[in-house]
């Protein structure tokens, strides 16, 4: 068994308009001594969106990037996406998550 050690909060909502919901769903990669993070961030309307952040160390964000990676603007993208998973092969990072227009879901995939 694996002991984890739990060390706090590293993301949370904040006043800034496009995470002043919540911020959900994050998954950190580690290159050498670099960690970065994907994240979605929850704006209160439910506009949901993918963002990035570098760390300084592993429980201090270094800098945080205001562009989303993702964000809802297509048509079959209109109510949103979900199940957002992140992987890095070679050096390209794919992410794949499963987005709704309301009535069909579909699997989506981002390079």
């Amino acid at each position: 068994m694996i002991k984890v050690k739990k060390e706090g909060v590293l993301l949370r909502k904040t006043t800034l308009s496009y995470k002043n919901g919540s911020v959900l769903n994050s998954a950190a990669i580690r290159e050498g001594e670099r960690i970065k993070m994907f994240y979605k961030a929850d704006r209160k309307a439910n506009y949901l969106s993918v963002r990035y952040c570098k760390f300084k160390d592993p429980l201090t964000v270094k800098i945080g990037f205001g562009l989303p990676v993702l964000s809802r603007h297509l048509d079959y993208e209109s109510h949103g996406f979900e199940g957002s998973h992140y992987t890095k092969t070679d050096n390209l990072y794919y992410l794949t998550c499963t987005v709704c227009e309301g009535t069909n879901a579909l699997g989506v995939l981002a390079v």
